[in-house]
C-alpha cells in the first residue's frame, strides 16, 4: 500500500515531545522559514503498542488513489468503484493491511484475506507549482472518443521496453485504449489536462491551470527531501567535573565539526558541600546547566554520571571527570548503544529543563 503523510493541521497536538535542539530549529528555520515555532516528535497513539519502534500514530492517506489488480490487470479508484477493498485484520498493524480486488473474476473463489494484494497505479502527475495529482486515466484513454463512455472499465498492461514507458491503458467497456508513452516526455503536456491544483496531504484543491509532467512513482526524481541535522552531546556528570586536557581536546574538536554540547555539574553556589571547580572546560563553548540550590531537597547533591553521544550511545557509571576516576580508581561503567535508551536519556533531561529543575548556569555559554 502506497500513502502520502497527511500535512501538520491532520496531526494530534497530544502525545508529542518537543524537541529542544536551538541549533536544528535554527536550521530548519533558515531552509523553511521563520514560521517554524518549534520541533516535536510525531505523534502516536499509546493504544497501539508500548515499543517506541513501532508506534502509530502519524496521519497518512492512500496516494496514489488507483490501484492495480496483479491477476486481472484491472485498474480503478480505491474509492466509489466498490472493486477494491480493505483487508485490515491485525490493527496493531497497519504494515499488514492490503487492498485487494474484490470482484476479480480469476479469484473468485478465493477469500478476500487470500486474495493477492493490488498494486498502486504507478503512473502520477505534477506541475511546477508543486501539485501533485492521480493520472487522469479515464481522461486519457478517452480523449479520441466523439462520445463520452457510459462507464469505463480499465485495465492497464506493460510490455518490456528501454525507450520509455510502454503502458497501454484499455477500456473494455467502450474498446478505447492509449499508451501512457503520449503521456511522456517534452511534448506529453499536450495530451494531458490542465493542473487542479490538488495537494493530496492536505486534502485540498486550489486554483492552478499549469501544464501538467508525467512522473513516476517511486522515482528517484519524485521528492527530493531536505535533510537538516544538529549533533547533540549531552554530558552529566556528579560532584567533581575537571578539565582533563584529552577530554578538554576532544571536546574542543567536536565543536569544530558542529556538535552542540551540554555540560551540566555540581556547583558550590547550590551546594556549600561541594569544593570542586567553579568551572570546567571554560574555554570549550557548551550550553552548562546546573541544579538550583531552591530547586533541590536539603543536602541534596547532583550525582549523575551520564554521557549521551547523539542520543544513540549512552555511558552510565560510577565514575566522575577527574583524573583520578580516569586513571587510578576502581569504577563500573555501562556502555548502551541503544537508540531507545539513548534517546530516552537525553529526553529525561529535556523534560528537567523545561520543569525548571535544570537551568542555565548565569553569564557562561
Amino acid at each position: 500500500m502506497s500513502v502520502v503523510v497527511r500535512g501538520l493541521d491532520a496531526w494530534s497536538a497530544e502525545r508529542q515531545e518537543m524537541i529542544l535542539e536551538p541549533r536544528l530549529l535554527e536550521e530548519v528555520r533558515r531552509v523553511v522559514g521563520d514560521s517554524v515555532r518549534t520541533l516535536r516528535s510525531a505523534p502516536w497513539d499509546p493504544q497501539a503498542t508500548d515499543d517506541p519502534w513501532t508506534r502509530v500514530g502519524v496521519p497518512v492517506t492512500p496516494f496514489p488513489g488507483w490501484v492495480r489488480c496483479p491477476r486481472c490487470f484491472r485498474l480503478g479508484p480505491l474509492h466509489g468503484s466498490q472493486q477494491f477493498t480493505l483487508v485490515h485484520r491485525y490493527g496493531r498493524r497497519p504494515d499488514l493491511a492490503k487492498i485487494v480486488h474484490a470482484q476479480c473474476q480469476h479469484q473468485a473463489q478465493t477469500r478476500d484475506a487470500n486474495k493477492r494484494r493490488c498494486v498502486p497505479a504507478r503512473f502520477l502527475v505534477a506541475c511546477e507549482a508543486g501539485h501533485l495529482d492521480d493520472f487522469p486515466y479515464v481522461q486519457f484513454v478517452h480523449s479520441a472518443n466523439a462520445t463520452p463512455c457510459g462507464g469505463p472499465k480499465l485495465t492497464m498492461q506493460d510490455s518490456a521496453s528501454t525507450l520509455g514507458p510502454r503502458v497501454t491503458i484499455r477500456c473494455a467497456e467502450c474498446g478505447a485504449s492509449r499508451n501512457v508513452q503520449a503521456a511522456s516526455g517534452r511534448d506529453g503536456s499536450a495530451n494531458l489536462p490542465r493542473c487542479r491544483g490538488r495537494h493530496p496531504h492536505l486534502q485540498v484543491f486550489e486554483q492552478c491551470g499549469r501544464p501538467l509532467r508525467l512522473i513516476v512513482l517511486g522515482a528517484s526524481n519524485l521528492w527530493f527531501g531536505v535533510t537538516a541535522s544538529a549533533l547533540h552531546l549531552p554530558l552529566l556528570t556528579s560532584y567533581a567535573m575537571h578539565s582533563e586536557p584529552a577530554l578538554a581536546a576532544a571536546l574542543s574538536r567536536a565543536v569544530q565539526r558542529g556538535v552542540r554540547i551540554t555540560l551540566v555539574a555540581e556547583r558550590a553556589a547550590d551546594n556549600p558541600r561541594f569544593h570542586g571547580p567553579h568551572v570546567a572546560f571554560a574555554h570549550v563553548p557548551a550550553r552548562r546547566l546546573r541544579w538550583p540550590a531552591d530547586r533541590r531537597p536539603a543536602g541534596a547533591c547532583l550525582h549523575a554520571k551520564i554521557l549521551v553521544v547523539d542520543r544513540i550511545v549512552a555511558l552510565v557509571g560510577s565514575a566522575n571527570v577527574t583524573t583520578s576516576a580516569m586513571e587510578r580508581n576502581l569504577e563500573c561503567g555501562v556502555l548502551v548503544r541503544d537508540r531507545i535508551v539513548a534517546a530516552d536519556i537525553a529526553r529525561h533531561v529535556d523534560e528537567l529543563v523545561r520543569a525548571g529543575e535544570l537551568v542555565p548556569v548565569p553569564g557562561e555559554r
